[in-house]
């Protein structure tokens, strides 16, 4: 657990090299120090990332849970440790067992196992695909709705309410501040956000302080370096928004026709 909670610190560490500013750091007043950088990375660069790339909670709606009142349900916060919600995505059938398959297929969303395939022949099969074709015309797909900050609706064609009884929906929240909720293979662009977060903070912070004197020296904080560092914000989250509709991000459902 231990090396869970360092990934902060790991990552500060990281930035100060990053940035040329080990030898400098120790010289930085205490409210604009590596401690002051964790905030902004918490506060800032995560959120910033999380909008794009959220953190997917799959999130059980029973009457404790989330209370109905009239078509919506109001998900209590002390259930998703009282983090901001940030949007929904769709209903997660996967938790519903056996009784997915009913639903699945009473709304649309039947699929066919390929274990379950190895038993029928290629007619079978074409059949079934051909009768789930059919049905999928004049299927009630269900689509979650989200309110901020924590009510949801299912609605289906035509607009109108459903209800299933208790199911398990996809929460979008923000990363956890320990930054393990971020795949590995993401972490990269992440990093990128937050160092030039903390370049910004410390040139819109330091700007005036440039060549102050301390017991030690007169440092020199070359702000046009964290200028540059901080000029790269704007690529990283075009990179971000390009990519947020992509099926790498699963948070984004997409529909793909051949």
């Amino acid at each position: 657990m231990a090396g869970y909670q360092n990934n902060m610190s790991k990552l500060i560490d990281k930035i100060e090299w990053r940035l040329g500013l080990i030898p400098l750091t120790k010289h930085l007043p205490e409210e604009f120090g590596k401690n002051a950088w964790a905030t902004v990375i918490k506060e800032d660069s995560l959120l910033t990332y999380s909008r794009y790339v959220p953190r997917r909670f799959s999130f059980k709606v029973t009457p404790q849970t989330a209370p109905k009142k009239g078509p919506w349900y109001y998900i209590d916060e002390d259930y998703v440790g009282s983090q901001s919600i940030l949007g929904v995505g769709d209903i997660d059938w996967t938790k519903f067992g056996n009784r997915s398959i009913g639903l699945a297929q009473t709304f649309g969303y039947g699929t066919i196992d390929a274990g379950l395939a190895a038993n029928y022949t290629i007619d079978d099969i074409m059949g079934m695909k051909q009768r789930a074709d059919y049905a999928s015309m004049f299927s009630n797909q269900i689509i979650p709705e989200f309110e901020a900050p924590n009510k949801i609706r299912l609605v289906a064609a035509g607009n109108y309410d459903v209800n299933i009884g208790e199911f398990n929906i996809i929460l979008f929240l923000k990363h956890l501040d320990s930054l393990t909720s971020i795949p590995a293979t993401a972490m990269e662009k992440f990093e990128q956000l937050a160092q030039a977060d903390v370049a910004g903070f410390l040139v819109n912070n330091l700007k005036y302080w440039d060549g102050f004197e301390t017991v030690f020296s007169t440092i020199d904080l070359k702000m046009s370096n964290l200028e540059s560092e901080y000029g790269k914000r704007e690529s990283i989250i075009d990179y971000l928004e390009q990519n947020y509709v992509s099926a790498n991000n699963r948070a984004i459902p997409l529909i793909m026709t051949i």
